[in-house]
């Protein structure tokens, strides 16, 4: 693809993009309400932008060499565990590392990594064929903002055979990518 505005800063110039993509699923069922998971993904992409550039520091001057390009890799495992306890209940808990790296040389040297893990556990009860209730949690530790709690419950109404009002209270997590966390954003003109 193209980019560049034509300026001596920001020439017209051609960009590259690459990205691979690989997921590798195990499940196994023991029942209607038993079995596990373990997933397993890897992410590449890469942005292939060099260039040279007469920057204000260089007004008459030879052209520097500007590395505009990135990479970044994510691999991600998940393990999730479903337990019948009886016909009204069932449990749900699981645990999950993530690896991120990133190197973007305009932004900052060399590369930086992230570690997520996280940890969470559900229970949904069924006391009616019309009422079902989830309590669960999430808890997280990463690099960046540390360890963080994630609560939720919810409460589910099967009014109709094709209609059911949900209610649902949690609090949302979001992990900044390095990216975002070790560079500055404007947003907006």
């Amino acid at each position: 693809s193209d980019a560049g505005s034509g300026i001596a800063t920001n020439p017209l110039r051609s960009v590259g993009v690459r990205t691979w993509y690989g997921q590798a699923n195990w499940e196994r069922s023991f029942g209607a309400d038993s079995g596990f998971y373990l997933q397993f993904y890897y992410y590449r992409y890469e942005l292939i932008d060099q260039y040279l550039a007469t920057l204000p520091v260089d007004i008459g001057g030879a052209p520097r060499a500007i590395d505009g390009g990135s990479t970044v890799d994510r691999a991600d495992l998940e393990f999730q565990q479903t337990v019948g306890a009886g016909e009204d209940l069932r449990w749900i808990w699981g645990a999950s590392v993530r690896s991120d790296r990133a190197e973007v040389p305009l932004l900052f040297p060399g590369t930086r990594d992230l570690l997520v893990q996280r940890l969470f556990a559900r229970a949904e009860w069924s006391p009616s064929e019309r009422i079902l209730v989830n309590v669960g949690a999430m808890f997280e530790d990463n690099d960046i903002t540390g360890s963080d709690l994630a609560p939720q419950l919810g409460f589910n109404f099967r009014a109709t055979p094709n209609h059911t009002v949900r209610l649902n209270l949690s609090k949302a997590l979001r992990t900044p990518t390095l990216i975002e966390n070790q560079s500055a954003f404007n947003v907006g003109p």
